[in-house]
């Protein structure tokens, strides 16, 4: 297993430097964590992040897969904070938008073959 930790930095908003979080909070945050499936959406670290003028937030995804006669779940929590706005081809891409915002929506994801 490769674990890999992030963080958004939030300097703008808070005292950075100052490192607050004491080593005892560090561990009761260990501690209490749990199996299972975590909080999503604007929820925890989520709660303030923006991704291109879009609500951002917590996310997670998986997938299974078969590599070498073996069987993986690879899994991600995601925690979207990146940017300002997004403009593509010099098009805001908020202006293109439907009436009332994004709307959700589930796309089917077709396995692809490997040369």
């Amino acid at each position: 297993m490769n674990a890999l930790v992030g963080e958004t930095n939030d300097s703008g908003l808070n005292d950075i430097r100052g490192q607050h979080v004491t080593p005892a909070q560090v561990v009761d945050a260990i501690r209490a964590a749990r199996s299972g499936p975590v909080a999503e959406g604007s929820v925890g670290a989520g709660t303030g992040t923006i991704a291109f003028g879009w609500k951002g937030g917590i996310g997670t995804s998986s997938r299974a897969v078969t590599a070498g006669g073996s069987s993986y779940t690879v899994g991600v929590l995601v925690q979207s904070n990146y940017g300002g706005d997004l403009v593509m081809a010099g098009v805001p891409v908020g202006a293109s938008s439907p009436p009332g915002g994004a709307r959700r929506t589930r796309v089917p994801v077709r396995p692809t073959a490997r040369a």
